[in-house]
Formats: C-alpha cells, sequence, structure tokens
C-alpha cells in the first residue's frame, strides 16, 4: 500500500513539474475592453434592436518541428477564441480565460498574439452596420489596461437607416 501511495505522490508531482514547465512565461489574458460609439452608432442599434459582437482570437507562432496543425489561411497555431454579444453594456472583461498548457508549450515565445474584432449582431441586415477599430498584437501589451475600440455606423442603405 505504500509503494503504491508513493508511485500516487511521484506521478501527481511529475504531472505538477510538467505541467509547470509548460507555462513557463504564459499569463492568461487579462484585460477590460470598452466600446465607444458615436450617435449614429447608438441610434441605428437600437432601431434595429441589433446587438454587437465582441470577437477575440488568440494566436502564436509554433516552434520550429512542432507536429501540430496550424491555421491553413494564416500558418499560425491557434489558441482558442472568446465571443461576446453584447445589447445594453459596451463593456468586455477579459478575466480567468485559460488555454490549454500543452497549446502554450507548443509557442515559440509565450507572448502570445490577439485580435479583437467589434462588428453588428446581424440581426436585422445580413451585412455589418459598424465600422469598428481593431486591436491586433502580443497580449503583454495589453495585459491589465483599459482598451477602448470606437465604432461608427456604416453607411447604410436608406431602407435600414434611421429617420
Amino acid at each position: 500500500m505504500q509503494k503504491l501511495l508513493v508511485l500516487f505522490i511521484l506521478s501527481f508531482s511529475c504531472v505538477s513539474i510538467a505541467k509547470q514547465s509548460a507555462i513557463d512565461g504564459y499569463q492568461p489574458p487579462s484585460f477590460n475592453l470598452k466600446l465607444s460609439l458615436t450617435e449614429n452608432a447608438e441610434a441605428w442599434l437600437k432601431h434595429n434592436n441589433e446587438s454587437i459582437i465582441v470577437d477575440a482570437f488568440f494566436y502564436g507562432e509554433a516552434k520550429n518541428g512542432a507536429n501540430i496543425v496550424l491555421d491553413i489561411k494564416t500558418g499560425l497555431y491557434q489558441l482558442g477564441g472568446k465571443q461576446f454579444e453584447l445589447t445594453d453594456t459596451r463593456e468586455v472583461s477579459f478575466f480567468s480565460f485559460e488555454f490549454d498548457p500543452r497549446k502554450i508549450a507548443i509557442l515559440a515565445n509565450p507572448d502570445y498574439r490577439v485580435i479583437i474584432n467589434v462588428y453588428s449582431g446581424r440581426k436585422s441586415t445580413p451585412r455589418n452596420g459598424l465600422d469598428c477599430d481593431a486591436i491586433m498584437g502580443p497580449v503583454s501589451q495589453i495585459q491589465n489596461l483599459q482598451l477602448t475600440i470606437s465604432c461608427d455606423l456604416i453607411d447604410q442603405p436608406p431602407s435600414s437607416a434611421t429617420q
């Protein structure tokens, strides 16, 4: 019985050490995002009962020789993504969003990157109605910050524009 306990403790310790070494230098994303919309954009959203989509995509470059599947369009390794649909609020918090440590261990640099896009929910029209800035860059440059993305209304056909 004691041998079994010792083996269990040793195997648990090895898993713990392997997990820690896989995530050295890794920090889960932690930042706030505020949307700043023009009056026209706000009026259009309200008039059309539209939502706003905040779409974050996290990625990095894989180590040379890593035996993994890369994104066919970008050639990058996808860590994951997070999408929020906003109706009344204009703020989003990115906290406690972690990736599998094995994914971080595959990266050539643990300072992975993020792309954040914002667009309308397309409930009233198949077209996006918002023209918003995007955020793209290393997560280390936005950690623990309050970010702002500005949005305006894309020119809409007369049938969907507010009067």
